[in-house]
């Protein structure tokens, strides 16, 4: 039974380990198109439209409520009518985040920041941004764990404890007899 639940902490591991690798290799590809590219992602729902944004090296995400009635822009779709709008832009770049009123709040540090404001055309922010570095920095654990328990089980010998890395050569019992963990007898009378 241990064993069973050994190979599925592994298997947990190992996919969250692949998981966090395809996202930091994203966030670095994010990260690089944002000082070339403005990229940004609106959804839609009722009043309320969740927004995305990677520009100059951070993700800005959120929600924008309105507090207007709905303007006729796009050819004659009210906004209720539009769910979706992806936007990519060559520089000059025009963010969400920039102020527009004086209760514009922003708690910026070393990238990080929050704004909730209603601004002058009438739409309530609540933004949260976040530093590529952070994302990246963030994603690099699993991998980074998962490298040094590899380059610690590539060191130990043929015959060592997997779990202390103790010479278990002439052990035929099965388990290690400093940390009691279990072992292929067959892999260790060699």
């Amino acid at each position: 039974m241990a064993a069973k639940h050994k190979n599925m902490k592994r298997y947990i591991f190992n996919t969250l380990m692949a998981l966090s690798l395809l996202l930091l290799l994203a966030t670095a590809g994010l990260w690089v198109d944002s000082y070339w590219h403005y990229a940004s992602l609106r959804i839609k729902d009722g009043k309320i439209s969740y927004v995305a944004e990677n520009l100059d090296g951070r993700i800005i995400t959120g929600w924008l409520e309105s507090m207007i009635p709905p303007v006729v822009p796009y050819g004659g779709l009210t906004l209720e009518e539009l769910d979706w709008e992806w936007q990519r832009q060559s520089p000059p770049f025009v963010s969400l985040f920039q102020p527009k009123t004086p209760l514009y709040v922003d708690s910026s540090l070393i990238g990080f920041g929050y704004a909730a404001s209603p601004d002058w055309s009438g739409v309530i922010r609540n933004l949260v941004q976040v530093p590529h570095w952070f994302l990246a920095l963030f994603f690099t654990i699993f991998p980074t764990i998962w490298f040094i328990k590899w380059n610690k089980r590539r060191k130990l010998g043929p015959n060592a404890c997997p779990g202390c890395g103790y010479d278990l050569t002439g052990n035929e019992s099965g388990a290690c007899p400093e940390c009691g963990v279990g072992t292929k007898a067959e892999a260790v009378k060699a």
